[in-house]
């Protein structure tokens, strides 16, 4: 045998013997195993201010002048508005909401139902803690643990609508919320 193959077999023996020593000595850890979150994720309507309104009829209902009403579980808050003048009247209603949860969260979205704005004469928006509501980032929309915040539902008839508007404006909103990052 010439030295050069002798030298190959060398290395192909040392080269055997680490991979067998690696497999003999290597293990695999298998953890299997059950983690659990516990908390409790619930964003509730808790209370309705005080109404500012411009150019905004007011009609007996029962209780009087009723124009918001939150359901008893606090999720969902039914608005009625049942007389806006003339377009440019609007209806301020200021909404307390509160994380009666154990987690913290982030309001991840205001729902309007009942309510097709792209027919309507009728515009729906939302103040968050005075700013804008879909305009903040969610890191402005969290709300601690026991924490509230103020929403201020805003319908108003549209100043561009020419024709007659429905004199009763019904629609309910519910939130989305998540889990804070």
């Amino acid at each position: 045998m010439t030295r050069q193959k002798i030298i190959l077999v060398i290395i192909a023996g040392f080269l055997i013997a680490i991979a067998i020593g690696y497999a003999i000595y290597a293990e695999t850890i298998d953890v299997i195993g059950t983690a659990v979150a516990d908390g409790v994720f619930d964003i509730e309507f808790t209370s309705i201010g005080s109404v500012k309104s411009f150019g905004y009829t007011k009609e007996q209902t029962v209780p009087e002048h009723a124009l918001a009403a939150i359901s008893e579980d606090g999720n969902v808050t039914v608005i009625n508005v049942n007389k806006l003048d003339f377009p440019g009247a609007y209806v301020e209603i200021p909404i307390t909401i509160k994380n009666v949860g154990t987690l913290k969260a982030y309001l991840a979205d205001i729902n309007t139902t009942g309510l097709n704005e792209s027919t309507s004469k009728i515009k729906i928006s939302y103040l968050y803690e005075g700013k804008e509501y879909d305009n903040l980032p969610a890191v402005d929309k969290l709300i601690d643990v026991q924490g509230t915040k103020l929403i201020v539902v805003r319908v108003e008839w549209k100043e561009d609508a020419t024709q007659d508007l429905d004199s009763n404006a019904q629609f309910t909103i519910s939130l989305d919320y998540k889990q804070s990052v």
